[in-house]
């Protein structure tokens, strides 16, 4: 080995590179829009159909609803009136039915879905299910 300096370029050394423009992609295809689209341009939705709701239950004559729920072994029936709002389990208070407020919540949500919390009385018979269902 010697201590010569020498000005030759090794065969490995790595050639300089101009920076590259990452938009641009030498010899690629340009993007195509899929079929009646410009490129840039957005889809827009199609509206979506709803079709009538159809109710279930019993009206009465008075303008109360009832409804009854089954699962498993248990079964509630439900009756709607207008009202302020006061709700009875098994002729027990709501609050006294349900002492956990996580269940009061799920029950009050679809009430206050519709708009309707504090405007409808609800009375519920229910049995074979325990309080958790």
């Amino acid at each position: 080995m010697s201590d010569e300096v020498t000005n030759e370029v090794p065969e490995t050394a790595p050639e300089a590179v101009a920076p590259v423009d990452s938009s641009v992609v030498e010899g690629a295809e340009p993007e195509a829009a899929p079929l009646g689209l410009e490129l840039g341009s957005t889809v827009a939705e199609e509206p979506k159909i709803r079709l009538p709701t159809k109710l279930r239950g019993k009206v009465q004559p008075d303008g109360s609803a009832i409804g009854t729920g089954r699962r498993k072994t248990a079964v509630a029936r439900v009756t709607l009136r207008k009202g302020t709002g006061v709700v009875t389990v098994n002729g027990r208070e709501f609050d006294e039915y349900f002492p956990v407020e996580r269940h009061r919540l799920l029950i009050e949500a679809p009430l206050k879905a519709a708009g309707m919390q504090g405007q409808v009385d609800i009375s519920v018979r229910a049995s074979g299910g325990g309080v958790n269902g």
